[in-house]
């Protein structure tokens, strides 16, 4: 049962690729080429949010209170005070 809604969403879905897996008429050849294309990009999508999540977690946006800090822009100063 889960395998033929699995096989029905492959044969009408517009994501490119994923109708080559279901279609029977392919070559195993073909498919397994498609499976292992479509594998590679979620692999690849994978790694890019753990870099994007790891620069974050290394890097994050200061979101501390500026009560205390002075800025200079130009020739004038400006104290941030609450």
């Amino acid at each position: 049962m889960f395998l033929q809604r699995v096989s029905s969403y492959f044969s009408e879905t517009t994501v490119h690729g994923f109708r080559y897996l279901a279609d029977l008429r392919s070559s195993p050849a073909e498919r397994l080429a498609w499976g292992a294309t479509i594998a590679g990009a979620f692999l690849a999508c994978g790694l890019l949010i753990r870099s994007a999540l790891l620069e974050a977690y290394d890097h994050p946006i200061q979101t501390t209170s500026f009560a205390d800090a002075v800025k200079v822009v130009g020739s004038r100063q400006f104290d941030f005070q609450t």
